[in-house]
């Protein structure tokens, strides 16, 4: 792939392999968070603006040292004109910034867009978990200033196996005229070089309308839109399918929708997803799932997301229904206490007849999870069932139970 940068009518995207290198983290432990794509600058109207905002919310009631950098196409470190109305101390002309957020305090950073377009990725380093997003904005400077677009930004995960929703409309998107594409920034934060294989399926799935690969250097960063990088395919009216990612290292991937078509020229966010989420059911706890007949039914492998309440906060138990084999066997582990809950969680499993047939409450030495095992004797709807071996639970009492059958 060519070393190029294509402009797409009001906004910059890298499409070719862009150096980029991360810089040391300001702490060895803490919550690492990606934003692969930052745009800021003015390209040919000068009336024309491209910036992007960070926010952070400290949801912890302890303090937390943030560290914030941006990374050019270069790899060099990329000096922004950094702004906060309510942060001015951390403003500045700045590649990198080390800041304190005080307990349950917000703050919300931009780049001024002062120089030419430039675009990069940003990273941050936290010393505990928070909130952050991003967005990217194109405005008109004038009277009244005009918002041309704006989009917002999770922090992307960065992982080995992504899918993403495939769409590449020449002539025609929903509306007649109106044309769409797809565009995906990478990042590499690891210090090995990445080689991405991207694997673009049809609406039905197979055979695959093309493979391409894409090689990141260690830190490194590339853009790309799917009709430049498979240019060669004829898309037709239309094309909605798949886009399978694979690489080595984890990446972290973000994805833009362009819709585009007269006076439009619309960017829009969709979720890349990690496969690996999707490896088991995802379930979380609904209420009232408090009794037999209202156990919530769960197919593993499954991971239940729940906290050990009942609406009137007073304490709950958590049913789900599994439908089992004889000679299956079932595996159940809680993490709470392992993820600093203060839920003192149990596990009962009851048989088709609601008998129960096993409890298990401490599994591990200086820990309050339990794991149980269990082979299941009779084919039918066994129960799971949660509970506060201290009958003390509250909406802060969270958990994640897996659940597993072999």
């Amino acid at each position: 792939m060519s070393h190029r940068r294509y402009v797409m009518a009001g906004v910059a995207v890298v499409v070719g392999i862009l150096s980029i290198v991360l810089g040391t983290p300001a702490f060895a432990q803490g919550s690492s968070y990606h934003f692969p794509q930052i745009a800021d600058g003015r390209t040919g109207d000068p009336n024309v603006y491209y910036m992007s905002e960070i926010r952070f919310n400290n949801v912890q009631t302890s303090t937390t040292i943030v560290t914030l950098k941006f990374f050019a196409d270069s790899g060099s470190p990329w000096t922004v004109d950094l702004r906060s109305l309510e942060r001015p101390d951390a403003s500045g002309s700045l590649s990198s910034r080390t800041f304190t957020l005080q307990p349950l305090e917000t703050a919300n950073f931009y780049t001024a867009g002062t120089g030419p377009l430039l675009v990069g990725w940003a990273s941050v380093q936290a010393s505990q978990s928070l909130v952050t997003t991003s967005s990217f904005t194109m405005f008109r400077v004038g009277t009244p200033p005009q918002l041309l677009w704006q989009a917002a930004v999770l922090p992307a995960p960065a992982a080995n196996l992504q899918t993403c929703e495939a769409n590449v409309n020449p002539y025609r998107d929903v509306f007649e005229g109106i044309g769409s594409d797809t565009g995906f920034a990478f990042a590499n934060p690891s210090d090995h070089g990445a080689t991405v294989t991207v694997t673009l399926l049809p609406r039905w799935g197979s055979p695959p309308a093309g493979v391409r690969t894409i090689a990141i250097p260690p830190g490194g960063h590339a853009a790309v839109f799917l009709s430049q990088l498979f240019e060669t395919l004829w898309w037709g009216d239309r094309y909605h399918g798949t886009v399978r990612f694979s690489s080595n290292v984890a990446v972290a991937i973000v994805a833009l929708k362009r819709a585009y078509g007269g006076s439009t020229d619309i960017y829009s966010t969709i979720p890349v997803q990690p496969e690996v989420d999707l490896k088991r059911d995802l379930v979380w706890d609904t209420e009232d799932n408090s009794t037999f007949n209202r156990a919530l039914p769960v197919t593993p492998p499954a991971e239940i997301v729940g906290t050990a309440n009942y609406p009137d906060d007073a304490s709950d138990a958590d049913f789900f229904a599994i439908n089992l084999l004889a000679g299956q066997t079932l595996y159940a582990f809680l993490l709470a206490d392992t993820l600093d809950s203060p839920l003192d969680g149990m596990l009962t499993l009851f048989d088709p007849f609601q008998i129960p047939v096993a409890t298990v409450d401490n599994s591990f030495a200086g820990l309050r999870d339990p794991f149980l095992v269990y082979t299941i004797v009779n084919t039918g709807t066994y129960y799971l069932r949660l509970s506060a071996a201290d009958n003390e639970a509250t909406r802060g009492e969270f958990y994640r139970l897996f659940v597993k059958i072999r």
